[in-house]
């Protein structure tokens, strides 16, 4: 990645407070997502806008269960000067990780943006999960 760049790392799945990614997610409990991104020094130290963005894909069922943003700039308190790689953490509520949900698989895409000044495009970069499955416990 060249110093003018930002992109995705990955993106995985955690219980709420885990520390470790996790390919279960426990129906009635607090569900994370966690996407990893990096941005070049001439790029992060600019100031510029950037924007994540997910979508939590329910495969077996063809459907979304939860989309989410969030968006700041470089420097930011989200993602502060000092950390080029970074993690950014969307929390699924407990509510909406059912037990109606048992035994259906998701993934998550993510995306993020950057720049976008006037007539230029953003960059953009596009990250996927593993399959993750919900189980009752």
């Amino acid at each position: 990645m060249g110093p003018n760049d930002a992109q995705l790392v990955r993106v995985f799945t955690r219980a709420a407070g885990g520390a470790v990614s996790d390919t279960t997610a426990t129906s009635g409990s607090d569900l994370e997502i966690v996407v990893e991104a990096e941005a070049g020094f001439a790029l992060h130290s600019t100031g510029g806008k950037y924007e994540f963005g997910i979508v939590v894909r329910n495969l077996t069922t063809s459907s979304s269960i939860h989309t989410d943003t969030m968006s700041g700039l470089f420097g930011d308190a989200k993602w502060p000067t000092d950390k080029l790689a970074n993690q950014f953490v969307f929390t699924i509520p407990a509510a909406m990780v059912t037990a109606a949900l048992a035994k259906n698989i998701f993934e998550v895409i993510a995306y993020l943006t950057v720049g976008g000044v006037g007539p230029m495009p953003p960059d953009l970069s596009f990250a996927k999960s593993d399959m993750f499955i919900v189980h009752q416990p």
